[in-house]
């Protein structure tokens, strides 16, 4: 006998086609695929959610179990083997610099700069020229401007462009400028966010330096080269080094530590412990701004807290930021290329909550969930460098995770799922 409160689902919910996401470059071909190497990517199409088990829990929740079916793709476009150091001196590259490289995003163009920045500019040189005069600063200079060229080149991309020309990064700039010019607090003000809610003057700081460390790796990932790419790591750990050395002052984006400029001279002059000693962010910290998520798909991450922990806010503004690129990617003709294998895919997902709460918007628990992938006809080269790299990231299926809770959220909106009345007789 059917539990009245136990039914199966009604309509089945379509997911949107996720993003081509970069597996690798410069992969060997079959021999009758047109072209010698390429840079293989992973889609997935067709995606259908099934309710069942539908059990209401309360007035206002329900509980279900999922199934999702639909469809995979491994595609390919052409990639030559670049066998010319362009990063370098122009050598042939060694055997090592050949290897597959993961993908990564589109260069952008740059836009006009606020009309303050000239302004902004030549503060900022003048306070540039006080720590000249000072030890530690001037190592500290010398320590960034190495990677000037790089990030003259990061804050040409267009992501970049639109956050620094948005109205909260203005804001902050012109009351950082003020409040150095005055010797009052700098980091004493809270901006809105992108849904209007205030957040302090540190959020948004640590924020924005994530978007940077992000942007940088995408940067990384598309050059042909190693020791180019190790370039752009490098500036990239300089960076997120630097980030660390600002929480040892006290300041995160949890706690707010109030700083004046003399009050950051006073560090720079003579800095605690808590700044001097913090070490350089290691391979699997950085990592965290790159596809290899630490962690599996919608779990916490694995690495232990530390000064270059990512949060999970934090970490879902990576994953935002990569599939802002990805979809970047995908609008460029001949991204997704022509298809190297394809399959079913499919996942069982137990234990979903649904919970719609009167003028506020529904939540869905989503817990973590496997892909269940038909590989069996992934053969040779590309085969094992795709298993290679999707056994080594989790980051398409916490993407596939966020879109799914996406959907459940609009969908719940509209009332779904409806259960289906159980016949008379099983009742």
């Amino acid at each position: 006998m059917t539990h009245p409160d136990s039914r199966p689902a009604g309509t089945p919910l379509d997911v949107p086609d996720t993003a081509p996401f970069p597996l690798a470059r410069t992969v060997a071909m079959p021999e009758e695929f047109g072209f010698p190497t390429g840079a293989i990517s992973f889609h997935l199409t067709d995606l259908v959610l099934r309710a069942t088990d539908v059990v209401h829990d309360g007035e206002n929740g329900t509980r279900c179990d999922l199934e999702l079916t639909g469809r995979h793709h491994i595609t390919a476009v052409p990639d030559p083997v670049c066998e010319i150091d362009h990063g370098g001196n122009l050598d042939f590259l060694p055997t090592q610099a050949l290897q597959p490289t993961e993908g990564g995003a589109d260069p952008a163009e740059t836009s006009p700069p606020d009309p303050r920045a000239p302004q902004w500019t030549e503060a900022a040189r003048k306070e540039r020229k006080r720590l000249e005069t000072m030890s530690n600063g001037k190592k500290m200079l010398a320590d960034y401007d190495k990677h000037n060229e790089i990030y003259d080149e990061l804050f040409r991309q267009e992501a970049v462009v639109d956050q620094w020309r948005g109205q909260t990064t203005r804001d902050m700039c012109a009351d950082t400028h003020q409040a150095v010019d005055k010797n009052t607090v700098i980091n004493g003000k809270k901006y809105p966010d992108e849904n209007d809610v205030d957040r302090s003057y540190n959020v948004h700081a640590f924020a924005r330096q994530v978007m940077l460390a992000t942007e940088l790796d995408l940067l990384r990932q598309k050059k042909p080269t190693k020791k180019e790419q190790d370039k752009y790591h490098e500036a990239g750990k300089a960076m997120v080094h630097f980030g660390g050395r600002v929480k040892g002052t006290g300041n995160t984006d949890k706690k707010v530590t109030e700083m004046t400029r003399e009050g950051v001279y006073a560090v720079v002059a003579d800095p605690p412990p808590a700044v001097a000693d913090v070490p350089p962010p290691t391979a699997a910290d950085m990592a965290q701004y790159s596809y290899q998520e630490p962690g599996d798909g919608g779990a916490a991450a694995s690495l232990a807290p530390g000064p270059y922990t990512l949060g999970e806010e934090e970490r879902a503004l990576v994953r935002r930021i990569h599939l802002r690129a990805m979809r970047r990617a995908a609008a460029q003709p001949d991204t997704t290329g022509r298809c190297l294998f394809s399959g079913a895919v499919s996942a069982r997902i137990p234990g979903v909550r649904l919970v719609t709460e009167h003028g506020a918007a529904p939540r869905v628990e989503l817990p973590v969930f496997d892909l269940d992938l038909d590989d069996a006809g992934w053969t040779g080269s590309a085969g094992d460098v795709a298993r290679d790299r999707l056994r080594r990231t989790q980051f398409p299926q916490r993407l596939l995770h966020d879109a799914i809770r996406a959907r459940l959220r609009r969908a719940v909106r509209e009332g779904w799922p409806t259960p289906q009345e159980a016949p008379e007789e099983s009742r």
